[in-house]
């Protein structure tokens, strides 16, 4: 799982990690245990993922889940770091939201054009291995959950926060 990607540093293909079928919910009695943060969005042709790995004590900017060069590598996950993303979770109250259907409806019914519309992924491993996994997008106002550009915001802060710990 943890291979030799383009660079020095051992770094797993998350996209690969990602596949496991074991799916559980994130709690604030989980929260603890969060081994693997992924946040991803993309806008049209345009990818752009933010790893906290717990594991290899890593936070990547990359434009790929599979293949990640070591000048990815932007930082460090410590305590502050994983406290800080618990602290997002409960100040904007991840655990309450939904999966959201309505990029695939709209992307249905307007021919595959999303008009610059934010589609997301949040993707948690857990240290047992199991995972959380969440999608959605920011169509209207009514499809993003509340506060959701804050949230977005404050973990890309985060990340790259990471570099002068």
């Amino acid at each position: 799982r943890y291979k030799d990607n383009r660079g020095k540093t051992k770094i797993p293909n998350y996209h690969e990690m990602f596949n496991c079928v074991d799916k559980i919910a994130l709690t604030k009695e989980n929260q603890d245990d969060i081994n693997v943060v992924i946040f991803q969005s993309s806008i049209d042709d345009s990818n752009e993922f933010y790893i906290f790995d717990f594991q290899i004590e890593k936070v990547i900017i990359s434009r790929t889940d599979t293949t990640i060069s070591d000048d990815e590598i932007v930082g460090v996950t410590n305590e502050t770091i994983k406290d800080g993303i618990i602290g997002l979770f409960e100040t904007y109250d991840v655990y309450a939201w939904r999966q959201n259907e309505t990029v695939a409806e709209y992307t249905e019914t307007n021919e595959g054009d999303t008009g610059g519309t934010m589609r997301w992924y949040l993707k948690i491993q857990f240290v047992d291995g199991k995972m959380y996994r969440l999608y959605g997008s920011t169509l209207t106002d009514e499809t993003a959950p509340e506060n959701f550009d804050l949230f977005v915001e404050e973990l890309k802060a985060l990340a790259t926060s990471s570099a002068n710990e």
